[in-house]
């Protein structure tokens, strides 16, 4: 995705979660969609593989049912 051509996609308002492998694309774009007004825009700490390890089904299962 060029994000300059579709950033008109992305709404504003919302909450919006940036992430990568290194967090170094990331960073990039919540500087791009800052800088265009855009304020709840976060960076997944962790990156690609933060959430990959988050998302596995063990611990997701163990996250809910200790709830």
């Amino acid at each position: 995705m060029e994000l300059p051509d579709q950033v008109e996609e992305i709404p504003s308002g919302k909450n919006i979660v940036v992430f990568c492998p290194s967090n170094f694309r990331s960073t990039l774009v919540y500087a791009y969609l800052t800088t265009l007004g855009y304020e709840s825009v976060r960076i997944l700490s962790g990156g690609y593989y933060g959430l990959v390890d988050i998302l596995m089904p063990g611990k997701v299962y163990k996250h809910v049912t200790s709830q």
